[in-house]
């Protein structure tokens, strides 16, 4: 998948949303993720303001995050992750599947800057969340709220593939799988 083919990705997921408070993706294999993604970052989260999308008018979530190590690709030392979703006086935006980055914790996101702003890559597959310290902390891939589908590599079609799940491993096992991935 190519880089301009997020738009096409990003209207298959809106038009495949459940109602059932999930969303439907294509599933990356962390090959893809990575190659998908400027960059892999380990990462403690900031504090989040809320705007308003000046074209759109809906609400909008900015997350801090000061960079602890990059993993993969290029970013500066602190970037800032924009999210469609939020809340703006009585107006609520929720967008089912994407990531959670909660205030004080350390995460692995996969990111992409696009338009002048970083985003996650692939929606809460691109988020693990990391409890513990060193590489024997625990990371937990956020896939709540999503539905995965998969290109048929016959055909090229997307067809149903399985329910989301959340993943656990070890962050010194995530960052060898990242290196190996890569190539390095």
């Amino acid at each position: 998948m190519h880089r301009s083919l997020f738009p096409v990705l990003a209207l298959l997921v809106l038009l495949l949303a459940s109602p059932a408070r999930a969303t439907s993706v294509v599933e990356l294999d962390l090959a893809t993720h990575i190659a998908e993604s400027t960059a892999v970052i380990e990462a403690t989260v900031g504090p989040a303001r809320v705007t308003v999308d000046e074209e759109t008018g809906r609400p909008m979530t900015h997350t801090a995050l000061t960079v602890v190590a990059v993993l993969a690709g290029d970013a500066p030392p602190q970037l800032e992750v924009s999210q469609h979703k939020g809340r703006v006086g009585d107006r609520e935006l929720l967008f089912p599947g994407d990531g959670t980055l909660e205030p004080g914790t350390v995460v692995v996101v996969f990111v992409t800057h696009a338009e002048g702003r970083w985003w996650l890559t692939a929606l809460s597959q691109s988020v693990y969340t990391v409890d513990g310290l060193g590489d024997d902390a625990v990371v937990t891939r956020q896939m709540d709220g999503l539905v995965f589908f998969q290109r048929d590599p016959v055909k090229g079609n997307v067809v149903p593939a399985h329910r989301a799940a959340p993943t656990r491993s070890t962050l010194g096992a995530l960052r060898r799988s990242i290196a190996a991935a890569k190539g390095n």
